[in-house]
């Protein structure tokens, strides 16, 4: 230790300077504040929160009562299950949809989405035994496979996000002007038994000139940026 004025060394625990008096101050130290750690350092301290069965159970629980509701009203006024069928089919529908995401500690978006379009095809299957159509094959089949193919590759764009904001909007906007044209078509081939497109050119066009203009953007380094700063991106 040296003091502050003329430089001199200073035998330790010195009051003063022994050349030029100056006095020695020895801060002291200030206390320590306890430490508390943010997080339990012991598994247990914390009560744990619900799991995906006690969360799956509950909304079958809650969806039971109106389920059994519609099935009783159902069976005292028709003596069958008549529209009852439609809205118990309805909530299955809604439940998977729900509880798919909860299936597996971390569900993979592809198995998600598969439980979700074998719901929807089974309810659809079983409005045409209802109705008494034959529009499941030709069209309702094929639809939700090329719309849940679609909504697929939008979900699996966005969890890798190894590409750009604008560039998975411009990918987004084409796969939907695809799925236009494809549902036009299956509605001619279905229907009027002729290959064609009428309506779907309208919205390909636009979600196609949107999806350029994306990719433009995108490319242009000062125009993103512009963008970036006047909406604050």
């Amino acid at each position: 230790m040296y003091c502050v004025r003329c430089g001199v060394e200073l035998a330790p625990g010195a009051k003063e300077c022994p050349l030029c008096k100056t006095p020695v101050l020895h801060p002291t130290p200030e206390a320590e504040e306890e430490y508390r750690p943010l997080f339990p350092k012991k598994q247990g301290e914390m009560s744990p929160k619900p799991g995906h069965g006690i969360r799956i159970l509950l909304i079958a629980l809650v969806l039971l009562i109106p389920a059994v509701t519609v099935l009783i009203s159902d069976l005292s006024l028709n003596g069958r299950i008549t529209w009852s069928g439609l809205v118990l089919g309805g909530l299955a529908v809604f439940f998977v949809f729900v509880t798919s995401p909860m299936y597996g500690r971390e569900p993979h978006l592809g198995v998600i989405f598969f439980f979700d379009a074998a719901a929807v095809l089974l309810y659809l299957l079983y409005l045409e035994h209802y109705t008494g159509g034959r529009w499941f094959a030709p069209f309702a089949f094929p639809l939700t496979v090329v719309f849940f193919l679609c909504l697929a590759s939008i979900g699996l764009l966005a969890e890798k996000k190894r590409l750009p904001l604008l560039k998975n909007l411009g990918i987004t906007l084409f796969i939907l002007a695809v799925f236009c044209v494809i549902c036009d078509l299956l509605i001619h081939l279905a229907f009027s038994q002729s290959v064609g497109i009428s309506w779907s050119q309208y919205p390909f066009f636009i979600l196609f000139l949107l999806g350029g203009i994306c990719f433009a953007v995108d490319s242009f380094e000062p125009l993103k940026e512009k963008l970036r700063k006047k909406f604050f991106l």
